[in-house]
């Protein structure tokens, strides 16, 4: 995992450099890498252009030769996938950031509670983008990522793996499948599913309505431990 700050304050830099270490220290992590740092935004796309990445950039706005928002949507062509932290003392501009889809709005000063949530939040979903659940069927073999699962089904001794591309089928038991994704934003709704609660558009009575406009049955028994859960990851991954 690589990361960034893009500042023209170096005061910031070293900040957020002594944040994230004391973040893995507390989390009990194996440290990353210390950040890069670029002190304006244009030398960070030159950087990207030349084929370089960062995986999470902690981006300022207001800098001396570019503006944030356009490095960020820039960025965003560059690597779609790429994870956006604005800090700024800007916040009449916190909501022109929505449109670069970034993860979190830091305001500086930068408090160390605000800045522990936004880069614990900006770690699980790096780590869900690149953690892939392995599938074997007969003589087929497939690598599914994470974040790409919608929810899975359980019939007859077999799962359906439902993705955004498409299903995948395989011998095994919905207990075993949902221990493995439970720590990445799963939850059981069924004696016979599990959605990702990334994914979710909106409860009903009985169902659950995903992104893609699949209803996924859901028993009434479990519908208030469901929104309940729902509930914490909402309040602890969605900004």
């Amino acid at each position: 995992m690589k990361t960034a700050v893009i500042d023209d304050d170096i005061f910031i830099y070293n900040q957020v450099k002594e944040l994230i270490a004391s973040f893995f220290v507390s989390e009990e992590r194996m440290q990353a890498n210390e950040p890069l740092y670029f002190a304006d935004g244009i030398e960070f796309l030159e950087y990207m252009e030349k084929g370089e990445k960062a995986d999470i950039i902690f981006l300022d706005i207001e800098m001396a030769q570019s503006n944030g928002i356009d490095i960020a949507k820039r960025c965003r062509e560059i690597m779609p996938d790429i994870i956006i932290i604005f800090v700024s003392s800007h916040r009449e501009c916190v909501f022109d950031t929505f449109r670069c889809e970034a993860l979190h709005f830091i305001v500086k000063p930068i408090d160390k509670d605000d800045f522990n949530e936004a880069f614990r939040r900006a770690v699980h979903k790096y780590n869900s983008a690149n953690c892939f659940l392995p599938l074997k069927w007969q003589h087929e073999r497939a690598n599914v990522s994470i974040q790409d699962i919608l929810y899975v089904e359980s019939y007859r001794g077999h799962l359906i793996i439902h993705t955004l591309k498409e299903p995948f089928e395989v011998v095994g038991n919905l207990k075993d499948i949902f221990a493995f994704l439970e720590p990445h934003g799963f939850m059981r709704i069924h004696h016979g599913y599990i959605v990702n609660m990334q994914h979710i558009r909106r409860f009903n009575s009985d169902s659950i309505l995903l992104v893609n406009g699949e209803n996924v049955q859901m028993s009434i028994r479990k519908r208030n431990e469901a929104l309940s859960t729902y509930d914490g990851f909402l309040q602890k991954w969605k900004w």
